[in-house]
């Protein structure tokens, strides 16, 4: 080949490679980041909505990318990333970019126990032991089909709810206090002692009520009391089941189930 046409091959040759004739060299955006998912609140009460939002630890915009729920039956969340709680447990909420990059965060969905639940129950048993075995009122006046009222006066502060149960409008219950647990379980556990001067007989009630919200608009579980006193020896008890329930404050629950326990009535 000829000495100048062989210099023009080459002259071409790097002018095409100075040029940026090769498509190797066109650059691309990192994807070395990574994504914080974050909101005001971890615990989300039945009834609320959450927020959430997803930053790339470069700053950049994340302009692609869905939401998801691990646990729907706990809590669902939009394309927007606005988070509903569906039931009492925990769900972890994820972000994934278009890019590939995944964030999370852990959530929990707890009952919405604040305000006053006014409820009847229908008696179901009612059992007598000791002296008081041996008196029929005790148990006449709570025969199978009767039926009694409750009150429940509750503040909420997180997970922690406290208040005031009254029964029949006759017996009273304060300060008990309990926690609210993954499941949406609530156990309230009290002992009231009653002086009566005039009878000079005092008597003492240990109550327990093993409550559970699972799921929005739901409440319900079980009820328990011991009674005993210093002029009759013994126990009554008495078995009964929830009929109706109503909530003065907003969020009403429907209470499903029954429960079954001791208790006195007057």
């Amino acid at each position: 080949m000829p000495m100048f046409k062989r210099a023009c091959v080459v002259l071409l040759v790097i002018l095409a490679s100075a040029c940026g004739g090769s498509s190797s060299s066109t650059s691309t955006a990192p994807t070395n980041f990574t994504i914080t998912v974050s909101s005001p609140n971890t615990n989300v009460l039945f009834g609320a909505t959450e927020q959430m939002t997803a930053a790339a630890s470069d700053g950049r915009a994340l302009t692609g990318g869905t939401w998801s729920s691990d646990n729907t039956a706990v809590a669902t969340v939009s394309s927007t990333g606005l988070v509903t709680p569906t039931g009492a447990g925990q769900a972890t909420i994820i972000f994934a970019a278009s890019s590939g990059q995944v964030g999370t965060k852990l959530l929990r969905g707890l009952p919405n126990l604040n305000g006053t639940f006014i409820g009847n129950y229908t008696v179901t048993s009612c059992t007598a032991s000791g002296e008081l075995a041996r008196m029929n009122s005790p148990c006449f006046a709570n025969r199978a089909g009767t039926s009694g009222s409750y009150t429940f006066t509750l503040t909420q502060s997180l997970d922690v709810v406290s208040g005031r149960v009254v029964l029949d409008s006759v017996d009273s219950f304060t300060n008990i206090s309990g926690t609210i647990g993954l499941d949406g379980s609530l156990t309230f556990s009290v002992v009231s002692t009653h002086l009566d001067t005039f009878l000079h007989e005092t008597s003492v009630t240990n109550a327990t009520w093993n409550l559970t919200a699972p799921a929005p608009r739901t409440f319900g579980g079980t009820f328990a009391t011991i009674y005993t006193d210093t002029i009759y020896s013994g126990q009554i008890g008495i078995n009964g089941s929830i009929s109706t329930v109503s909530q003065t404050a907003s969020l009403p629950p429907v209470f499903v189930g029954g429960y079954s326990g001791s208790a006195r009535r007057q």
